[in-house]
């Protein structure tokens, strides 16, 4: 099995993909348990991933952002016009154009305020339209084998990341919208303060992907050890294809039962290219874990 010294900062050689797998009995979980294996299904058999919305990430400091509201006059007139007409349908043209004429002239108690909180409050709901597929260098870290692999029950999805076989994703053509037809994995950036972004500038001058890589990328310096890795589709969350050979292989939890083991081969036994497969191991001496490759 591979380890971490194989990687560079700049380059890794893979990426891994912790995952959760479970059955449930009855009611609302039963559903929720059939369709968290479909999806996990067609990452095998159809070679898709599912984006999250980042409106659903359970930190609610992910993605968080600072807004720069400086701009000229023009360029904020148009801004607050766009997010009047985006988020408050309701109002007709001309009280659009009143609202908006009453902050040229600053003749409304607060207005600077108000359009302030709604360059805050749109910029926030851009942000949580996006879509996101988050990956780690990272293979053998217990912690998140903890939290995102339903404590060492689940699995983890290994991808290759040669120089001649860059990991990429497909987002679907008919949702592709402003996206590149390739979308690839960017590092995340961890700091102590969050990122300042103008969204007015890259409105106007039509560069939301800018604006949404800068906020997407970065996180709290708490999460560094998780060594993350992002691809962020701005046209929203769903499914993404990836070349089947980027798949190489599957580690099994060091928990994982022998019933869930079997399905993840039965749903590898038609793919091609084929992959191999590891299981991770406690230590018997220290706090960590050993994969190794098995038949």
């Amino acid at each position: 099995m591979r380890n971490n010294e194989d990687q560079t900062p700049t380059h890794p050689t893979h990426f891994y993909k912790y995952k959760a797998i479970s059955d449930s009995d009855g009611g609302n979980d039963r559903e929720q348990s059939k369709k968290m294996l479909e999806h996990l299904s067609q990452i095998f058999t159809r070679n898709e991933l599912y984006f999250s919305s980042v409106g659903r990430f359970n930190d609610p400091f992910d993605c968080k952002f600072k807004v720069d509201s400086s701009c000229s006059p023009v360029d904020r007139r148009r801004y607050h016009q766009y997010l009047l007409e985006k988020y408050e349908p309701s109002s007709d043209s001309s009280k659009i154009q009143e609202i908006l004429d009453a902050a040229d002239k600053n003749l409304a108690p607060g207005l600077t305020k108000f359009f302030d909180k709604m360059v805050q409050d749109g910029a926030i709901r851009e942000a949580e339209e996006w879509g996101l597929y988050c990956l780690s260098t990272v293979p053998d870290n217990i912690l998140m084998w903890a939290h995102y692999a339903n404590d060492h029950q689940g699995f983890c999805l290994e991808f290759l990341n040669a120089t001649n076989q860059q990991f990429r994703v497909e987002p679907n053509p008919e949702e592709r919208g402003n996206s590149p037809k390739v979308l690839v994995p960017l590092e995340v950036q961890y700091s102590e303060k969050y990122p300042v972004v103008n969204f007015i500038r890259n409105f106007i001058h039509s560069d939301r992907v800018t604006a949404g890589i800068t906020t997407c990328l970065r996180k709290a310096k708490q999460w560094e050890y998780e060594q993350e890795w992002r691809i962020v589709d701005i046209n929203g969350p769903g499914p993404h294809h990836f070349p089947p050979e980027c798949l190489s292989g599957v580690i099994f939890g060091c928990r994982m039962s022998d019933k869930h083991k079997e399905m993840i081969r039965g749903w590898c036994q038609d793919r091609h290219p084929t992959i191999k497969y590891y299981q991770a191991r406690q230590s018997e001496e220290e706090y960590r874990l050993h994969i190794e490759e098995i038949p």
